[in-house]
């Protein structure tokens, strides 16, 4: 039996988290997906994987522990919950919320990211094009339309994405990240 170190460095080298969701021409994974990409990994290294989730300040705070016998090693992952959803209940936007926390959480701890997209793989700048903001702004309106507060999507970019700097300083990356985000909602809410 290894390490709890030693079994992440191995989960993490081992592990494929295709994106088998689809939404449009939008491809991702959810925490389902992740998880049983994850759980058979870690039994096989003995250990488990456990979430909990805390909501506090509008917000779900999930975090996603590797445990084995000498230990744990955990990451957090944030999403916002929109107080007032008009497609959905409080219950609903929470569980939403909660989902979409823990994907973040488990991406963080097991280092999935989209590898092609990755901008530390190339260390490239990111790319001024025009219309790259096209599709992100389409989604928004929908989202809109459905209900979801723009201040919603702009808070959970700034904290989860943008860390301050403006959607134009954006990497293609982050902005299929954000696009990702606003698709889920979306998906939610037509549910």
């Amino acid at each position: 039996m290894s390490s709890v170190l030693e079994a992440l460095i191995a989960i993490q080298s081992e592990l494929k988290a295709p994106k088998d969701q689809s939404a449009g021409r939008y491809r991702y994974r959810n925490i389902e997906d992740i998880n049983s990409a994850v759980k058979p990994l870690a039994a096989a290294h003995g250990c488990a994987v456990v979430y909990t989730d805390r909501f506090t300040d509008g917000a779900c705070v999930s975090t996603c522990k590797l445990m084995g016998t000498d230990g744990e090693i955990a990451a957090d992952g944030v999403a916002y919950v929109d107080r007032a959803p008009k497609h959905m209940s409080i219950e609903q936007a929470s569980g939403a919320a909660s989902s979409y926390a823990r994907k973040y959480a488990a991406c963080g701890l097991f280092a999935i990211d989209s590898s092609e997209n990755d901008p530390d793989r190339t260390n490239a700048q990111p790319k001024k094009q025009p219309g790259r903001f096209a599709k992100l702004s389409a989604l928004k309106a929908e989202a809109e339309s459905l209900g979801i507060r723009e201040e919603l999507m702009k808070h959970w970019m700034d904290a989860n994405v943008l860390h301050g700097r403006g959607l134009a300083e954006a990497t293609d990356a982050e902005i299929a990240m954000i696009e990702g985000y606003i698709a889920g909602l979306v998906r939610d809410c037509e549910r």
